[in-house]
């Protein structure tokens, strides 16, 4: 049963590139990850690779070194939690390339979230001024939005 399963999964990947990442040739699920079918359950396909290669699934999380979610070389996918894959990705320089001012719809610029994070209350005539509304205001006020500005 697990050499057809190994057959079956290296159908599906492809030769190693020049980083050394096995690219995953067939479905993918929400955000570029494999997808393989096991035992009636849609595993991603890093987590298979791992699990193939250790005789376990990663726990809690398959986190890839290489930072290519198609990739399914075992050798590039450690565990670690959900913390671990967001310092990994600040560490690395990623993350939304669309926050703050890269963002094409956004009214606010740095400079005025740290001016309306010195503001006492968000009322209707700050957000005026910023051509925003006062939800607006009042959630960069309180850090749900534009958390990447330090005062």
């Amino acid at each position: 049963m697990a050499r057809v399963l190994r057959i079956r999964f290296f159908e599906k990947v492809g030769e190693r590139n020049e980083r050394g990442c096995r690219p995953w040739l067939a479905s993918c699920v929400t955000k570029g990850y494999g997808a393989f079918w096991l035992n009636g359950k849609q595993e991603l396909a890093h987590r298979v690779a791992f699990f193939l290669e250790h005789g376990r699934w990663p726990e809690p999380f398959g986190l890839h070194t290489c930072d290519n979610r198609w990739c399914c070389e075992a050798s590039h996918v450690f565990e670690g939690t959900h913390a671990d894959n967001m310092e990994d990705m600040r560490s690395k320089g990623r993350g939304d390339p669309n926050r703050g001012m890269s963002n094409g719809m956004a009214r606010l610029t740095d400079e005025a979230v740290r001016a309306i994070r010195t503001r006492a209350k968000a009322t209707r005539a700050y957000a005026a001024e910023f051509g925003v509304s006062q939800a607006v205001v009042s959630k960069a006020q309180r850090g749900q939005t534009w958390r990447h500005v330090i005062p």
